[in-house]
């Protein structure tokens, strides 16, 4: 990085500070695929405990595009690539664009293209002939660009990315709308109803629906659908919940009829008609905020106060 204005002095900060789970937050992740070590530290460096759109930076490292194949492979949640565009090739960056795209099927990520050469790869050819988000090159990405460039690009994934789950979670759900009063019909709908609230909260599904009749014992609602490491509950008891949490967070939802809101989980309360109630689970490991709130009165009817809690 070769300007250095103001904006590029910064503090060091402990890397004990910057992991992927640090207080359980939820980060960006983005990764960086470049050929030039240098590179990799100023970048992360440069946006060290800069938190973007209320969520830090976890920063991946790939020096080849075999390395940035590999991992893509395994880590599927990435926001944004930070790709040069000279590698192990002239046009190494240029080709791991098409790979990304057409053979990973990759197409939530923003790519950033970057090059400290832009005769290799004309700015308007790149961006007419590639699925390519934005184009810089590195002598201009100083701290305050950089952070410019990343808050547009996560800010565009994030959107893409609720588009997405909740295109997936109303696909389930209509799926299931001809048949909701069969069995199957309502496991189709309530798994619909998990894979939507995660997608609107950008998390991971990792929760239990369960389907409670009015006026019966709230800890033999019977759990109809689940995700994550709570798949194995379906069909079961809420009793049979091995996480006393969960079952204490569900009945508390069923026996107020309100939904309930931790620092590490929100239950959602569902009212049914003829006495047949619904209670959706979902783990989100941070308080909610007050975007998160508006987003989840979409399904349910949420007390103001509960914006506070």
């Amino acid at each position: 990085m070769v300007d250095h204005d103001d904006d590029d002095i910064l503090a060091l900060v402990s890397d004990d500070e910057t992991g992927p789970n640090r207080a359980g937050h939820r980060c960006w992740r983005v990764l960086i695929v470049d050929d030039d070590q240098d590179v990799h530290q100023a970048t992360e460096f440069a946006m060290t405990n800069t938190p973007i759109l209320g969520r830090p930076l976890f920063f991946m490292h790939a020096y080849s595009s075999d390395d940035a194949i590999a991992l893509l492979k395994q880590e599927k949640d990435v926001s944004v690539i930070l790709l040069d565009v000279v590698m192990e090739r002239e046009d190494a960056g240029l080709r791991l664009v098409k790979i990304i795209r057409d053979e990973l099927g990759i197409t939530e990520s923003r790519i950033i293209l970057r090059t400290g050469q832009p005769g290799y790869a004309p700015e308007m050819d790149a961006i007419r002939d590639y699925d390519i988000n934005d184009y810089k090159t590195k002598s201009e990405l100083s701290r305050n660009r950089l952070y410019t460039t990343l808050t547009a690009a996560i800010r565009s994934y994030d959107q893409i990315h609720a588009i997405n789950a909740s295109r997936r979670g109303l696909g389930m759900i209509i799926r299931a709308s001809a048949e909701l009063m069969a069995h199957h019909g309502m496991r189709e709908f309530a798994a619909g109803i998990i894979t939507q609230l995660a997608g609107l909260l950008g998390l991971s599904p990792e929760g239990v629906v369960c389907a409670h009749d009015r006026g019966h014992d709230p800890s033999q609602a019977r759990i109809v659908a689940a995700a994550g490491r709570y798949t194995k509950c379906i069909e079961h008891p809420l009793s049979s919940i091995d996480r006393p949490a969960v079952g204490v967070a569900l009945r508390k939802a069923m026996e107020a009829r309100q939904s309930q809101f931790t620092d590490e989980s929100t239950t959602l309360f569902f009212p049914g008609e003829s006495g047949h109630d619904m209670a959706a689970y979902i783990e989100t490991a941070v308080p909610l905020d007050e975007l998160d709130f508006q987003l989840l009165e979409v399904f349910a009817p949420i007390s103001p106060s509960a914006w506070t809690m």
